[in-house]
């Protein structure tokens, strides 16, 4: 379901996706054949009703290839905001994941929705009102997290927002004549202890971490605009069921909460993997979780086979450690088992901690 919000900008993603199409076939001739955008989208929507999806880590080559589906390269594109205004790049991609070729980022002015503004009370209000009008069978609320734009950080704005309106829908929820309360709980691996073994691709995923009757995920992001927050929020549960709402919040309202990240660092990777394999990265607590200094992290790692895995911790500080192999355990081998859950650290798996220590700040893997 696409909001009035986002529609000049998805409209507009749309028509620079056919000029691309258009001048493919243009210069390719009868040399290649193309599949429209729309075909290949109910490709990947099917994968993704199916768990064909899930189980490729959410890569579509690799999903593709495991239906089965010959190509030669895979063309996508991404948009990204940036305040007053979007970028849009291109790149495609071989099969066996090497990069053919990218575009120049080409920057458009965007132009913000004109409707007004609501305080914070009222749009906690309005969403709040909106998910339970919408969702009846909701017994268990998880917080997922609101974080700031595509950055993963959940600043104080982000935890305030998710603590009120957390707090409105239980107080919509609960009847005192009928007795049904709705409870609140913390994203949580229920896998976290299965170690070695098989698991489902699903359940590596935030979605898929949501177990349980009537248990739904509160989850969003929110966007810098000039004088407002435009805030994207959903509700959603390991069947698939999503219910969204996306407004805009007065910036005058929120003065003094903390809306940005207290540390400019970007994500050292593109979040989008693609290739061949697939590689689920999470932690216990789900993907972009909040410490608490002197809490302890846990990664959870899948491949669909055996590869050799190197992982790196980037400080707030931007110093990086290499964490595994831990340089200190010499015989350790960093070669993972396909198809089986590795958590790193993990309770019992390799004798190190990663324990959250100070300053505080974002800090990526």
């Amino acid at each position: 379901m696409r909001s009035k919000n986002y529609r000049s900008l998805w409209i507009k993603a749309d028509e620079f996706n056919d000029h691309v199409l258009f001048q493919l076939q243009e210069l390719a001739g009868s040399r290649y054949d193309f599949v429209a955008r729309e075909t290949l989208s109910l490709l990947i929507d099917d994968m993704d009703n199916t768990g064909a999806l899930d189980a490729a880590g959410g890569n579509p080559i690799n999903a593709l290839m495991k239906k089965a589906q010959n190509f030669d390269f895979l063309i996508t594109g991404r948009i990204r905001r940036d305040s007053a205004r979007v970028t849009l790049t291109y790149k495609a991609t071989r099969k066996d994941a090497i990069l053919a070729a990218t575009t120049t980022p080409r920057s458009l002015p965007y132009v913000p929705p004109t409707e007004m503004a609501l305080g914070l009370d009222q749009a906690v209000k309005k969403a709040a009102r909106r998910f339970v009008d919408a969702i009846t069978d909701m017994e268990v609320l998880v917080l997922g997290g609101i974080r700031y734009e595509d950055s993963g950080t959940q600043p104080p704005f982000g935890r305030r927002l998710q603590d009120r309106l957390s707090e409105a829908l239980i107080q919509n929820s609960n009847n005192g004549i009928t007795g049904r309360r709705l409870l609140l709980r913390d994203l949580k691996s229920q896998i976290f202890q299965e170690n070695g073994q098989k698991v489902d691709p699903k359940s590596l995923t935030n979605k898929g971490m949501v177990e349980g009757k009537g248990a739904y995920i509160l989850d969003g992001t929110y966007w810098e605009l000039p004088h407002s927050v435009e805030v994207k929020l959903r509700l959603r549960n390991r069947a698939g069921n999503e219910v969204p709402w996306i407004g805009r919040i007065s910036m005058e309202d929120i003065q003094g909460i903390g809306v940005r990240p207290n540390n400019s660092m970007k994500r050292p990777l593109e979040t989008e993997l693609l290739g061949p394999f697939s590689f689920h990265l999470t932690t216990n607590r789900g993907d972009d979780p909040a410490y608490s200094i002197g809490e302890y992290l846990n990664l959870m790692i899948r491949l669909d086979r055996d590869a050799w895995v190197y992982c790196f911790y980037q400080q707030s500080d931007a110093s990086l450690v290499q964490i595994f192999p831990n340089p200190e355990m010499i015989s350790q081998e960093p070669r993972l088992a396909g198809d089986l859950l590795h958590t790193i650290p993990g309770e019992t798996s390799f004798p190190f901690k990663l324990r959250l220590t100070e300053p505080a700040g974002y800090e990526a893997l």
